[in-house]
């Protein structure tokens, strides 16, 4: 990172405290059928505009893209551990592809109905 008062300044990293509780709540590396379900809630939640009492503008489906994305960055780093089980490893594989395709979709309805187009 940068220095700051002539020290050098430590970022967070990829495993730190979730900035968004609500968010951390629903987002979850344990299953495949978590995460399947995780990003159903998510992107639903980005149509609907809501998600139970929070209203989604545009600053939550930025967040909303952001942890999704986030999620599958995540996943890929768990899997560059080298002592990892072949069945684990198949599974972080999975469930790093889904978060990256949910991701994908998220951004794709942030672009399409939060971003105001430029005249």
């Amino acid at each position: 990172m940068g220095r700051r008062g002539g020290r050098k300044v430590k970022g967070k990293g990829l495993f730190h405290e979730p900035k968004h509780k609500w968010l951390a709540d629903v987002i979850t590396i344990k299953s495949i059928r978590g995460a399947r379900k995780a990003c159903k809630k998510l992107l639903n939640a980005l149509d609907r505009r809501k998600y139970g009492r929070l209203r989604i503008g545009r600053k939550r489906a930025l967040q909303i893209a952001r942890s999704l994305s986030e999620a599958a960055n995540r996943v890929y780093s768990m899997l560059k551990k080298e002592n990892l089980k072949p069945r684990t490893r198949k599974r972080l594989e999975k469930i790093g592809e889904i978060y990256e395709s949910a991701a994908d979709k998220a951004y794709d309805v942030y672009h399409a109905k939060f971003v105001r187009k430029r005249r």
